[in-house]
């Protein structure tokens, strides 16, 4: 099972940043191998997140994981979770809005 190895790209510019992380969800069914890549290769774009955000989207996917809620992502640094697939984004800035909100799950420190 051949593995492509990880890439890390960081752009200069915030507007370029800003419009690829933008459209970055157009680019899930993109055929990768038609680029060299080996077939199935799959293309992730993260934020650059501090720790304290790293950890709160973990905590987010976590959740999401446990179906507790449906989605979960970050842009331009902010978390943002759907608990229903046709609710708004709420964002969420502190663990203690999640641990508010969903009061019976364990959450590790």
């Amino acid at each position: 099972n051949e593995k492509t190895p990880r890439t890390i790209v960081r752009f200069i510019g915030k507007k370029t940043s800003g419009n690829i992380l933008r459209h970055r969800k157009k680019l899930k069914d993109f055929n990768f191998d038609l680029m060299g890549f080996p077939k199935g290769t799959k293309i992730f774009l993260n934020d650059n997140l501090c720790p304290y955000y790293k950890r709160l989207l973990g905590i987010a996917t976590h959740l999401r994981n446990d179906s507790f809620i449906n989605s979960c992502w970050s842009y331009k640094g902010i978390i943002h979770i759907k608990i229903n697939p046709e609710d708004i984004p709420i964002r969420v800035y502190h663990i203690s809005e999640l641990q508010n909100r969903f009061p019976n799950v364990e959450y590790i420190n």
